[in-house]
């Protein structure tokens, strides 16, 4: 989704700012910002290198330390993210400067890896980015090879079986089986889980057969509020249902629920 002033409204100095109001602004940009990253990342060839020139290894990477900084940013002291007016009274153009705001993390995460490195050097002379320029390739050979293996053995991914469900849910739900279900619904939170609940809410057979209503309503476009909110309903509520009043019936748990899935798939 292209950002408006509108969109972001909930992450701005002066708004309430909660976390998980911050997140979801974060969420619903997500593909924006993954470009952003990915055409910082792209123009540090050195970096890159260390991910044995793999560029989708190291824009995962930067996306996600990009994206816990832009969150934490937005909760410090004070709330909001700040935003200059121009000369002429105006802020401009909400894109521009939500793309600024993440290419300038990005940097930051590319100066910290040069740093780590001990080759602390500027910021080679590139071209500008622009918001302009070509549009990210957000599925290079190397991340579809990576989610073919995921498909093929998803125990076998490295990460929580929660965090799995949700990424194959949203990016590729016509791939969501059963099996899946049953090994997410296993998941044990570590210790230091902060909220110390259950992966999922419901058992096996209620999640896979209300998964399987969700992907023949929503498999299409399985992005929008609607049909995210759906999901974190099935797997993250033991609410009764109907699933579309949901929100009206707790709109604290369905916005925390909504929140938590899109967390999962973005570290997944």
């Amino acid at each position: 989704m292209k950002p408006t002033w509108a969109s972001l409204a909930p992450i701005l100095r002066g708004a309430d700012c909660d976390e998980d109001q911050s997140w979801a602004v974060v969420l619903q940009h997500h593909g924006f910002l993954l470009g952003a990253v990915r055409r910082v990342v792209s123009r540090a060839p050195d970096v890159v290198a260390t991910w044995d020139g793999r560029t989708d290894a190291a824009v995962s990477e930067a996306f996600q330390w990009m994206v816990e900084r832009l969150v934490k940013r937005i909760q410090s002291d004070p709330p909001g993210l700040p935003v200059s007016e121009r000369e002429d009274g105006s802020r401009g153009s909400a894109a521009r400067w939500f793309f600024t705001v993440a290419a300038n993390l990005a940097r930051d995460w590319v100066k910290a890896q040069r740093r780590r490195l001990r080759r602390e050097v500027e910021i080679p002379e590139h071209k500008p980015v622009s918001i302009d320029d070509e549009p990210p390739i957000l599925w290079d050979d190397a991340a579809l090879r990576k989610l073919s293996r995921l498909l093929e053995r998803p125990e076998r991914a490295g990460v929580p079986d929660t965090h799995v469900l949700a990424y194959v849910c949203l990016y590729r739900p016509e791939s969501v089986d059963r099996q899946m279900v049953v090994r997410a619904h296993a998941y044990v939170p570590s210790a230091g889980s902060r909220s110390g609940q259950p992966g999922l809410f419901r058992d096996v057979e209620t999640t896979w057969r209300a998964l399987q209503g969700w992907r023949t309503q929503h498999g299409v476009d399985p992005f929008t509020a609607e049909a995210r909110a759906e999901l974190a309903w099935i797997l993250r509520s033991s609410d009764d249902g109907p699933a579309h009043t949901w929100r009206d019936r707790d709109r604290r748990g369905a916005r925390t629920a909504t929140v938590t899935i899109g967390k999962w798939a973005i570290r997944c």
